[in-house]
């Protein structure tokens, strides 16, 4: 049985806007543009978004995980190189020590 489910109940299981339209599709993961520019706004110090999530999406696709983990694991990655980029040398010594 192959079954359709509404754009409502799928946002709300998803936790993406309705709108969110796809602003990177990757093998492993997909990024919507909400995410994205909330992504841009807390990580400023990311200059370039397309090497990050391309690096992002190439760790996923020979990871595999779950929809959540890989989430979480994008983010850590995110923060990682944002603190690298202030050149916050303490902060980003202390974010290397944690996994990917």
């Amino acid at each position: 049985m192959n079954f359709q489910i509404s754009q409502a109940l799928q946002s709300k299981l998803t936790g993406r806007s309705i709108n969110d339209a796809p602003a990177f599709i990757g093998p492993a993961i997909k990024i919507g543009a909400d995410t994205l520019e909330r992504w841009k706004a807390a990580y400023r110090h990311i200059d370039e978004w397309p090497a990050a999530l391309q690096a992002i999406d190439d760790y996923c696709a020979a990871n595999p995980a779950d929809n959540a983990r890989q989430i979480a694991r994008a983010s850590a990655w995110l923060e990682r190189r944002n603190f690298q980029n202030r050149n916050d040398s303490n902060e980003a010594i202390r974010l290397e020590e944690r996994s990917f």
